[in-house]
C-alpha cells in the first residue's frame, strides 16, 4: 500500500508567533522543517511540500461560527497590538489574550 504525506509549509509561517511558552514557537517550527529536510523526508516517494493557501470564508464556516471569524479578523486587523480585550456579541464571548491565542466560549467553534 502506497502512502502519501502532504506538508503545508511556507517560510512565512515562522512569522506567526503564539507567544512565549507556546510549543509552536517560530524557531521550533523552523527547526522541525530543517530537521525533516536534513533527514531527506521531503524527497521520499509520496511526499509533497506545498505552500498553503488561505481558507475561503466558506471553508472556515465549516468549523467556525461566522461571528467568531469576524471577531478574529477584527483582533488581527492593522493597528492592533498587545492585549485587545474581549469581543462580545449577544450570543458569544471570545477572549483574545495578548498573545492572540483564542479561547472560544459558547458559540465560538462548531
Amino acid at each position: 500500500m502506497a502512502c502519501t504525506l502532504h506538508v503545508a509549509w511556507d517560510g512565512r509561517l515562522t512569522g506567526y508567533d503564539f507567544g512565549a511558552g507556546h510549543p509552536m514557537a517560530p524557531a521550533r517550527v523552523e527547526l522541525t522543517i530543517e530537521l525533516a529536510r536534513a533527514f531527506g523526508l521531503f524527497s521520499e516517494a509520496g511526499v509533497s511540500v506545498q505552500s498553503p493557501v488561505p481558507a475561503t470564508d466558506a471553508e472556515l464556516e465549516l468549523v467556525h461560527d461566522p461571528r467568531y471569524i469576524a471577531g478574529v479578523r477584527r483582533a488581527g486587523s492593522p493597528g492592533r497590538s498587545g492585549s485587545i480585550g474581549a469581543v462580545r456579541s449577544r450570543a458569544c464571548t471570545w477572549d483574545f489574550s495578548s498573545t492572540l491565542t483564542t479561547t472560544a466560549l459558547p458559540g465560538g467553534s462548531r
